[in-house]
């Protein structure tokens, strides 16, 4: 059976002073929230607020990136929200679809978000936005709250990782390999949507509409300003990251070099050794010494001379 979040189907009517109204006559702006995936959601959309289908199969898309869209009626907004749900990776974001015109909001999302629960507990003790524009940017910055808070987060494991480096002991050490991996993939997956989400936002601020006073134009450049700042703190773990990955495949590859090095020597040391006791062991007639008693010590130390000989070349050469 499907779960739907626990704010769908809930409409709130805004006083216009922050709080909310019990009057459902028209005369207020409302907020609406639904879950795109209730079957319902489509009929509300056509039916009670009498949207374009075209902007309604946009807002209940299964797949959509951040962008917008400004219609003479209204605004389209899709953007995307970390998900901090329990148990939930924070790459795994949420979609979040708005329209918004001069009397009211509809928010549609599927999975539970901390940021409606908080927006209606300020409604409910009188301090929640008081126009259907203002419920968007307290949901913008919200969002963009959250992408600051885990980005910094990512910096500081970014910084972690170096230092683990520069301690760094066991070349064999897979778990720096494995959170070198696990950091890389949560950048990429958050850079992915939060970049468009860049776009979304200053852009928005060119927009000629109504809904579009000087006053949202600052709040948004402030809340483009956080999501700048956020994509140029992913860079700098990206960049750093790739750095130390390099870094640990470099000082793995000159270990690796190292005792490659150190069985070649003994290779190249043993092998004419390997050739003498060879030849002495096989069993036909004419072996040289076969008789003498003092064989075993002659062949030991013509031996010991060959090595010496090889270990001295081999320094000439300055291949040790």
């Amino acid at each position: 059976m499907t779960e739907y979040n626990i704010y769908d189907n809930k409409r709130f009517i805004l006083d216009g002073n922050g709080g909310l109204s019990d009057e459902d006559n028209g005369k207020f702006a409302i907020w609406h929230n639904l879950d795109y995936q209730n079957p319902n959601t489509y009929q509300i959309l056509i039916e009670n607020y009498q949207l374009d289908p075209l902007v309604v199969d946009a807002l209940c898309d299964s797949d959509t990136r951040p962008r917008f869209v400004c219609y003479d009626t209204g605004i389209l907004l899709i953007l995307r929200a970390i998900n901090l749900n329990p148990g939930s990776n924070p790459e795994d974001m949420i979609s979040l679809r708005f329209w918004i015109d001069e009397n009211k909001i509809i928010s549609l999302q599927h999975r539970n978000l901390k940021s409606i629960k908080k927006i209606a507990d300020a409604l409910e003790n009188n301090m929640g936005p008081k126009t259907p524009m203002q419920c968007f940017l307290t949901f913008a910055n919200a969002i963009a709250d959250v992408i600051v808070k885990t980005t910094n987060d990512l910096t500081d494991r970014t910084d972690d990782i170096e230092e683990e480096i520069i301690d760094i002991q066991d070349m064999d050490d897979l778990k720096i390999r494995g959170e070198i991996n696990d950091l890389r993939h949560e950048i990429i997956a958050l850079r992915r949507y939060i970049a468009p989400m860049r776009e979304v936002f200053q852009n928005l601020q060119l927009e000629k509409n109504i809904l579009i006073t000087p006053k949202v134009k600052i709040r948004l450049k402030e809340v483009a300003n956080d999501v700048v700042k956020s994509l140029e703190d992913l860079d700098y773990c990206r960049e750093h990251i790739s750095f130390y990955h390099e870094e640990l495949q470099g000082r793995i590859s000159i270990n690796m070099s190292r005792i490659m090095y150190i069985i070649s020597i003994f290779t190249a040391i043993f092998l004419p050794l390997t050739l003498i006791t060879g030849l002495l062991g096989i069993n036909v007639q004419g072996i040289p010494m076969a008789d003498n008693e003092h064989a075993f010590w002659i062949v030991c130390g013509i031996m010991l001379l060959v090595s010496l000989a090889l270990v001295y070349f081999m320094k000439k050469k300055r291949w040790m």
